[in-house]
């Protein structure tokens, strides 16, 4: 699974893509590791996770991410698994 912070435009946006292996647990870690150092505590209940839209300028069938308590935290490939 690829994942992308929400930022100002796409391809800053393009610019902080990582792989992560799909799970939940490496989610957490993923924004965890990101918005832990703002003092934000990310735990796999406070993760939303839904269809978004399909995205032509990257082929991905795109998810959006959100953090309960912090909002949109960016965007995916794909459902968790």
């Amino acid at each position: 699974m690829k994942v992308r912070e929400h930022r100002g435009g796409f391809e800053e946006s393009m610019g902080s893509v990582v792989q992560i292996d799909g799970s939940l647990e490496s989610l957490v870690n993923e924004i965890g590791s990101k918005l832990g150092k703002w003092g934000i505590q990310v735990t796999a209940e406070k993760i939303e996770i839904e269809r978004y839209a399909y995205d032509s300028r990257n082929g991905w069938d795109t998810y959006i991410v959100s953090v309960l308590g912090y909002g949109v935290y960016g965007f995916s490939d794909g459902d968790i698994v």
